[in-house]
């Protein structure tokens, strides 16, 4: 018991009736007495609360010393009120009596982060839930950090916490989810804040989840493709076991085609009762997708939450913040194909004409060092996006964008407003890229697309920078085609380009021509290391085998023939072909280690067409000792019959 003061049958009065339902206590400056259960205890203070708990039943203790009370004690003090600095307390060494122990506490306030920061749950035991860590940028000085569950900031302080613990157990890190924090409810230092007692005061959820929901946004009365991803970041973990999505009653839509994909989903059981979904028996480890399938999106505008949770052991669940959210908008007035945009000519309808909206999701990273400079493309083509500004516009992501069409050097190019960018999804299938046909150009109808170009062959490697990136050129069947490899790409330092080596190559069809009519100078522009894939090689057998494919081909039609010869890989070769009187029309191959794959144009050695008909291949092995051995098949140059 502390008896430090005198006491003379001082009036009780309950917390309630001292709090006042005001910001400042009825009784300040007067002797007290009342009781409480201890909710909190701290180096040189308490809180106490009464039944049945909640707004105004809390109240502060200091005693300038050692408590010699316990949580769960009932307890009567008597003392003076003070408002410290707008913080209702006991003061000046009050008396304390402990009544009885190992009582329970009342109920703890459950409530928000903005409901919380006021007055009438100072001193109050409380609880929130499913709030995210926000600016804990004056942690690491005054022990503070901040949490919204979406309702409002509410400062989370550790200083009382660790005068008993000597430290924390939770490091804050911004963007974390944190499924439960209990303390008491208090202000100091002109804050309302939440102050937890201890480290199992703080529920963290076991695995960290992320849900993605795709698409962020949509417009009113469209139809699109949802889906909802599920990622767990972190390596050693339980696996998931169930997932519950509750979806906006107001969406209406029809959820008998959704599906489920990912390791771990197999043999789930997808329960579905009007908007919520229970998916049980998972067994997750790293990610999932729950497909909606194709779903209308409402006429209203406005945005509409999805609650999920998820278990990892089939019995507690866990709210995931942010909610996943889906966003209706208008479609804008002004919004265009990228196709339209780009017109039939070498000139866009659309330059110099105002204001357009596009959209699409961006195929490349920025290859400009200080503004920006990429490529967007929607289902009916690409163009090319330039400013002076880096925008911020991430590779994958899909946007609405406002700005300018303008010409430059023949390339089109969309010029967007900074403050006019909107995010449609971040998660989005792959663009569709197309394969250029054998012997096909680039060409403006491409421009801004992206394409892939099979079994290419460098004919100019990069070997000269030039003005930030570099110039070479790879043949696609008979056609030249010119690359342009920026150079924070990394490809020319990762790669080995050599020339007559053959690669898969992706990139986007750029442009640039300073001169009038601007009908020339298009580029491939590879854009990651990955767009590189080299040609595949014959195998490495014991056996001696040629295929040519195809046979017959036409030279004419833009078709080359591939010679393809298996061998032991350390025999040389040499390859000739012949008409069908002996004469050489070209060698094909010379001294060149096997196996090989190499193609025929129908040209001959000064490069000209050879004329159609039947020629002799004739390719030659030679072991490392000398030995000779030789394949001889036909090979036919034909042309396309009966064109229109």
């Amino acid at each position: 018991m502390l008896c430090p003061i005198a006491v003379f049958a001082q009036e009780y009065h309950t917390i309630y009736e001292i709090q006042g339902q005001s910001s400042s206590s009825p009784f300040d400056g007067q002797i007290v007495k009342t009781r409480g259960i201890v909710t909190a205890v701290f180096g040189l203070s308490f809180f106490i609360e009464e039944r049945p708990g909640g707004a105004w039943r809390g109240i502060y203790v200091w005693i300038n010393g050692t408590p010699s009370v316990s949580v769960g004690d009932s307890v009567e003090v008597t003392g003076e009120i003070d408002e410290y600095y707008n913080t209702t307390e006991f003061t000046n060494n009050p008396t304390v009596t402990v009544l009885t122990s190992g009582l329970s506490l009342p109920d703890p306030v459950d409530t928000t982060t903005g409901e919380l920061g006021q007055e009438a749950y100072e001193g109050v035991y409380a609880v929130i839930h499913d709030v995210i860590a926000t600016d804990t940028s004056s942690f690491g000085q005054y022990d503070e950090w901040y949490v919204n569950d979406g309702s409002g900031d509410l400062m989370i302080d550790y200083t009382l916490m660790i005068e008993v613990q000597g430290g924390y157990g939770y490091l804050p890190v911004p963007g974390d989810t944190i499924t439960e924090i209990r303390g008491i409810a208090h202000y100091s230092y002109y804050h309302y804040k939440l102050v937890p007692r201890e480290n199992a005061d703080i529920l963290l959820m076991p695995v960290k989840t992320e849900l993605i929901l795709s698409p962020e946004r949509a417009f009113s009365g469209e139809e699109v493709e949802v889906e909802l991803f599920l990622n767990l970041p972190e390596q050693d973990h339980d696996s998931l076991k169930a997932l519950r999505v509750s979806i906006d009653s107001s969406l209406n839509w029809d959820l008998n085609s959704l599906s489920l994909s990912g390791d771990g989903t197999e043999g789930a059981i997808v329960t579905i009762t009007d908007t919520l979904i229970s998916i049980d028996s998972l067994a997750v480890t790293d990610s999932m997708i729950v497909d909606f399938g194709g779903q209308t999106m409402p006429l209203n505008t406005g945005s509409f939450d999805f609650r999920a949770e998820v278990s990892f052991n089939g019995i507690t669940f866990y709210d995931i913040k942010p909610k996943p959210t889906i966003e209706i908008i208008l479609t804008p007035d002004g919004l265009y194909d990228i196709r339209v945009i780009q017109g039939d000519g070498y000139t866009s309808p659309f330059t110099d004409s105002g204001y357009v909206w596009i959209q699409g999701t961006i195929t490349t990273p920025n290859f400009s060092d200080d503004g920006y400079t990429g490529y967007i493309q929607d289902s009916t083509g690409g163009i090319n996006i330039f400013s002076y500004d880096p925008l911020g516009l991430h590779y994958g992501y899909r946007y609405l964008l406002w700005g300018q069409i303008e010409e430059y050097n023949g390339i089109t190019e969309f010029k967007p407003e900074s403050d006019s960018i909107i995010l449609l999804s971040k998660r989005n299938n792959p663009v569709e890229v197309e394969t250029l046909g054998v012997s096909v150009g680039l060409s403006e109808e491409r421009e801004g697309k992206l394409i892939t170009i099979k079994d290419a062959i460098v004919i100019e490697p990069p070997t000269v920078p030039s003005g930030g990136g570099y110039n070479c050129s790879v043949r696609n069947g008979q056609t030249a085609l010119a690359l342009r490899i920026i150079s924070s790409t990394g490809i020319v330092s990762s790669l080995s380009l050599d020339k007559y080596s053959r690669w898969d190559i992706t990139g986007v069809v750029g442009q640039y021509d300073s001169e009038e009519p601007y009908t020339s100078g298009y580029q491939l522009l590879p854009r990651f290391i990955s767009d590189f894939t080299a040609g595949e090689v014959p195998s490495d057998t014991t056996k001696f085998e040629l295929s040519i494919d195809p046979n017959p081909f036409a030279p004419d039609q833009g078709q080359v023939t591939w010679i393809t010869v298996s061998c032991p890989k350390n025999y040389r070769i040499n390859g000739w072909i012949y008409d069908a009187k002996g004469r050489e029309i070209k060698q094909i191959i010379s001294n060149h280690p096997g196996p090989i794959k190499t193609d025929w144009m129908g040209t001959d050695n000064l490069s000209r067409r050879v004329n159609i008909g039947t020629y002799i291949l004739h390719i030659e092995a030679v072991s490392p000792l000398g030995k000779i051995t030789s394949i001889t098949q036909p090979i036919v140059v034909a042309t396309e019959l009966g064109g229109s």
